[in-house]
């Protein structure tokens, strides 16, 4: 028997496009009911063409391995049904939490704020959010101006009046507010990179995520405790502090583009001979004696990393807070392994006594259901924290 007063529940389908400087990851899902099913994953090279080299972002060879993603999928004449999702590396899909104080004038700081006073103070916090934003850039990059960057998103973590926590500062009293801010911003030219993507693959739309956004839905669901994320990717690492928010961030400009550097300088390899060393290096399909003399080769760079790794926490050890006894570590790339022996090695390992262990963050670990596979390999896990965005 059929009800036809019971309303179907609407499946959505979402194509997730993760890109790095030389693979574009991508996912296949579907969501319903809040509950994500993967059904199709991808990775697929970057290949460079004539002058471009791989640290380019150019479009023309970024759209080809999209349109070979599509293919793989059997998706182009659904793409406009489909709601797709982006990510870019973490140099050109800038993250920030921004501290913001506001003071309520003192005629009126003992009156309950209002709806549409407290309207008034977070446009306030928005314009002052977008001020540091900018100078952010400009100190990125001199010559900035405000219309070089397209400001993605903006967040409120945390609200207080008089320093203490409150969900929404409507009904409350107090002169002195202050707010953590999460902003997501990149350059207009990665803007509208995605733009021209979604007009030549005619998709109606493009929603531009940082996948961090995905880690704190993860946190928030999953842990109370204060820990440690870090991020290895090609160009830098990022590490990321969470007390179930996102409290800091901090990044150095080094990765795993060092020790392929030092692999193709050594062994006088092409871009291409290069990555297939480096995916057999990963899933150890190389004989002992290859495998212990890649690790040679890349000892120095990878040195040089956990030494900056470790200075820049220990700088900053006492924003960390470190009554974190967990670190996770999570990339796309091919060294995972090594990343990780070398943190356990350094300083950073030896000056945390509350530390307990590095641990991986696998895609497993996201509570993600996967059509077929079940046990994907550690480099998928960035592109699952995209898919837990939405």
């Amino acid at each position: 028997m059929k009800f036809p007063f019971v309303k179907k529940t609407k499946e959505e389908k979402f194509l997730a496009l993760d890109f790095s400087y030389e693979y574009v990851f991508a996912a296949l899902f579907s969501k319903r009911k809040g509950e994500k099913v993967i059904e199709k994953v991808a990775v697929q090279p970057i290949e460079k063409i004539g002058v471009f080299e791989y640290r380019d972002f150019n479009f023309e060879v970024v759209k080809s391995a999209v349109d070979k993603i599509i293919a793989k999928f059997k998706i182009k004449k659904k793409l406009p049904k489909i709601n797709v999702i982006a990510s870019f590396p973490s140099d050109e899909l800038l993250l920030e939490t921004v501290d913001v104080s506001v003071k309520r004038d003192k005629s009126v700081e003992n009156e309950k704020i209002s709806e549409s006073q407290a309207s008034q103070i977070y446009e306030q916090v928005k314009q002052k959010v977008r001020e540091k934003v900018l100078d952010k850039a400009r100190r990125i990059k001199s010559g900035f101006y405000s219309e070089d960057i397209r400001i993605i998103k903006e967040k409120i973590l945390e609200e207080k009046i008089l320093g203490y926590n409150v969900s929404s500062i409507v009904g409350f009293r107090g002169g002195s507010l202050n707010f953590k801010v999460l902003v997501v911003f990149c350059s207009a030219y990665h803007f509208n990179f995605i733009e021209k993507l979604k007009n030549a693959l005619f998709i109606k739309k493009i929603g531009i995520y940082h996948k961090v956004e995905g880690l704190s839905n993860f946190v928030k669901a999953y842990s109370d405790s204060p820990e440690i994320f870090i991020e290895v990717e090609e160009k830098n690492t990022n590490v990321f502090l969470f007390k179930k928010n996102l409290q800091s961030i901090l990044s150095f400009n080094l990765g795993t583009f060092a020790f392929s550097d030092a692999l193709s300088k050594n062994l006088n390899l092409t871009t291409k001979e290069r990555q297939e060393i480096e995916q057999r290096f990963f899933l150890k399909d190389l004989s002992e004696s290859s495998l212990e003399r890649i690790r040679d080769i890349i000892s120095l760079p990878l040195k040089e990393w956990s030494g900056k790794l470790s200075s820049l926490v220990l700088k900053n050890a006492q924003s960390f807070n470190f009554s974190c006894r967990k670190i996770f570590l999570f990339s796309e790339q091919n060294y995972l392994e090594e990343v990780k022996n070398s943190i356990e090695k350094s300083d950073l390992v030896s000056k945390l006594s509350q530390l307990e262990k590095i641990f991986y963050l696998l895609p497993n670990d996201l509570k993600i259901k996967v059509k077929g596979k079940n046990n994907l390999a550690a480099n998928f896990t960035p592109l699952f924290l995209l898919v837990l965005v939405v």
